[in-house]
């Protein structure tokens, strides 16, 4: 049914923008002309997208009862270290690994109109191929020990070349919002003789480039080491509070560096165990994707008349 609302004039659109805090360079993906239902439509998913962006559960749930359209329209944000992200918030939930928000997304795409074609068509716009997640230009992170060994001042330009590396060119509008294997590779390139290397390497290595790659992380996952990642892997419930602003959150190391007796947590377990979560996060995407066909295959069904 077309709704009889009025198409409203470009200078008006932008006072609405405006007045909303909205970068009038987002009207150029919502098409034109715009209705007065057109950005309605956006200004709820903007709001939906804030609830997700900051892991307000919650808040969540209870706009998607009431406005469960919102859920796939496509509109622009900042995370909580400030990557502007263009994304529908179910697919910002796919690009940082957000478990719990997907979980209970996915029980509101049920109540969607050809919801779980959306979803689908959504997730593999999302995640279209793995191979965009990776950069012929990663880090060597043993290169970065053999720096750091041979002279610890070059931790200064060391953490300064990571970070412009992490830092994004543009706005992000598919894959994962980071990479967590460069983490996984991080702790890699200590060895199982982490003992051998001096600790003030160790120490140096802990706060200028764990703490970082960590900081980097989506606000999922980095509040999962907020609240222990071995306490997430047993199925202890992830605490949502969030403390990114905080620089002693940043997981084990706080940026200003960590105490040397803190040296020894830097070991193969912590590998293990992060790998783990990783792969589940990872697991319980492919899993949505199960369920969403299985959803859709179900909606296709024809209804049969009762003899």
């Amino acid at each position: 049914m077309q709704s009889n609302r009025p198409i409203l004039p470009g200078f008006l659109v932008n006072t609405i923008f405006s007045y909303n805090n909205i970068n009038s360079n987002e009207l150029k993906n919502q098409g034109s002309p715009l209705s007065i239902d057109k950005i309605e439509l956006y200004l709820k998913a903007k709001k939906l997208l804030e609830y997700v962006s900051a892991g307000n559960e919650e808040k969540t749930n209870s706009f998607l009862k009431a406005y469960p359209e919102t859920l796939f329209q496509r509109v622009t944000t900042k995370d909580h270290v400030e990557r502007t992200i263009e994304a529908s918030a179910f697919q910002f939930a796919i690009g940082a690994l957000d478990i719990n928000m997907l979980k209970i997304m996915e029980q509101h795409i049920k109540s969607i109109h050809e919801g779980p074609k959306k979803a689908l068509l959504q997730l593999n716009e999302q995640l279209p191929e793995e191979k965009h997640q990776t950069k012929s230009n990663s880090p060597n992170f043993a290169e970065i020990l053999e720096k750091l060994k041979l002279d610890i001042n070059n931790a200064t330009k060391v953490a300064e070349d990571l970070e412009k590396y992490l830092k994004p060119k543009a706005t992000i509008k598919k894959g994962f919002h980071t990479n967590f294997k460069l983490l996984l590779n991080a702790y890699q390139a200590l060895g199982d003789d982490m003992g051998l290397i001096p600790i003030e390497v160790t120490t140096t290595y802990g706060s200028k480039v764990i703490s970082l790659l960590q900081k980097n992380l989506s606000l999922y996952s980095f509040q999962a080491f907020q609240t222990g990642i071995t306490k997430i892997n047993s199925g202890e419930k992830l605490s949502r509070d969030n403390n990114s602003k905080d620089k002693k959150y940043f997981g084990f190391y706080c940026l200003e560096g960590i105490h040397s007796s803190e040296a020894n947590t830097l070991r193969t377990s912590d590998y293990e165990n992060y790998k783990l979560f990783y792969e589940s996060q990872i697991d319980a995407v492919k899993q949505l994707k199960i369920t969403l066909n299985s959803m859709q295959e179900h909606h296709k069904r024809p209804q049969y008349a009762k003899k």
